[in-house]
């Protein structure tokens, strides 16, 4: 059987062909995309108190064009309904602006330009500060000499980086041997990206510094306080300080610490002495004797042995308004260390979050308020996400990671 098309429905089909290809013929023709520009004044202009700001844009459309509107935020500065569309904002203020342009058709539809920003001040007002200086800006990636375990910004401007003996079987076998740190001190110019750094190698070649200690002295050489002695765990009683102002810069001539110490803490007291404390001696045995360098008598450590206390690595502490040092962590419980004499404890607060911090951090932001952040509930596993923020009234409150900026307040 043959079936036949209706004649009506080949005409049909016909026809709404011929009217596409007519209309697509014709609407170029007619339609104009629609736009706003303010073109006057340029983004990033000035102008002093008081003047008369002449703002212009430039507007199309498919349909006529009623009106042009000019704004400063959301408020109108004035109206023009024909081209070259244009008003004067007359005795302006002092102050940041943003500048836009909303366009109106004849069938009533809008469309707003893009925002340009404008500032009105004396010639004397210190210009607008970057909004890098208080949010900061990450630089790109860039080389760098070592894995910088350890970076200490110097007195000079340069930054002394190291890590560990860098043994070349430690990514195979984890070898970390005793006696020696690769060590670099790198020059970044002023201004300029850490691309484009220099640096030369200065190694210690007595102690391993992976994870020692360290603090500023007053005459700005660096205090290192043991390292690691070829185990995991097996801390060196050594005593080094780096001197930014000498060419063999490492000073290997200190009195030892009465123990090994892998991952004490040092803290600059206000005299210019340096407490350390804590860090393992073994495995199996921590240093719980806390000692000051003299640096206001020749140097020496003096031990505090009245204040022995079993640590954790690297604990949290901070020299206190009040002349003590405040520890924060990585226990719940806080303290304060008295390091007159042979030393005292006493006993404060506890976090209101009842877990130890394994490898957090604290940071003393203002004097007296201590912001104690992160951690893991174990070693190496389940990181914290709770923040605490510590008073001058040694009042600690606990913030979810959303809510941190309350505690600041």
């Amino acid at each position: 059987m043959t079936h036949h098309r209706p004649f009506g429905a080949r005409s049909s089909t016909l026809r709404c062909i011929l009217a596409a290809a007519m209309l697509a013929a014709v609407l170029p023709a007619f339609a104009q995309p629609a736009s706003v520009a303010i073109t006057s004044p340029a983004s990033g202009a000035t102008f002093t108190p008081g003047a008369n700001i002449a703002i212009a844009a430039s507007a199309t459309n498919q349909f006529p064009i009623t009106t042009v509107e000019f704004f400063q935020g959301s408020v109108s500065v004035g109206v023009d309904a024909s081209a070259p569309y244009g008003v004067t904002w007359s005795n302006v203020p002092a102050g940041n602006y943003s500048l836009t342009a909303k366009m109106t058709d004849s069938k009533g539809r809008t469309r707003t330009s893009a925002p340009v920003s404008i500032a009105v001040r004396s010639a004397s007002d210190p210009p607008p500060s970057d909004p890098r200086a208080s949010t900061g800006e990450w630089s790109p990636v860039a080389v760098w000499p070592d894995v910088a375990i350890h970076l200490h910004l110097l007195p000079d401007g340069k930054v002394l980086s190291y890590s560990d003996d860098d043994h070349i079987d430690f990514h195979t076998k984890g070898t970390r041997l005793a006696g020696r740190t690769r060590a670099f001190i790198v020059t970044i110019p002023n201004g300029a990206s850490p691309s484009l750094a220099t640096w030369w190698e200065a190694p210690n070649t007595r102690t391993n510094l992976f994870c020692t200690g360290h603090s500023y002295l007053p005459d700005g050489r660096l205090l290192l306080m043991g390292g690691h002695d070829g185990v995991d765990w097996d801390g060196s009683a050594h005593t080094t300080i780096f001197d930014y102002r000498q060419t063999m810069p490492w000073d290997y001539t200190n009195p030892d610490m009465t123990g090994g110490r892998w991952y004490p803490t040092g803290v600059s007291l206000a005299n210019g002495e340096v407490l350390v404390l804590g860090g393992s001696q073994t495995s199996t045995e921590p240093n719980r004797l806390p000692e000051v360098w003299r640096t206001n008598s020749g140097g020496g450590w003096r031990p505090l042995s009245t204040a022995l206390f079993w640590l954790d690595l690297y604990p949290f502490v901070h020299a206190a308004p009040n002349g003590q040092v405040f520890m924060s962590g990585p226990d719940p419980a806080t303290w304060y260390l008295d390091t007159a004499g042979t030393g005292a404890w006493s006993r404060l607060g506890t976090h209101v979050f009842q877990r130890k911090r394994y490898y957090g951090t604290s940071v003393m932001y203002e004097p007296g308020k201590v912001l104690v952040v992160g951690g893991a509930l174990h070693l190496g596993l389940l990181p914290v996400d709770v923040a605490a923020v510590l008073g001058r009234d040694l009042h600690l409150l606990d913030h979810r990671l959303g809510q941190l900026a309350q505690g600041f307040t």
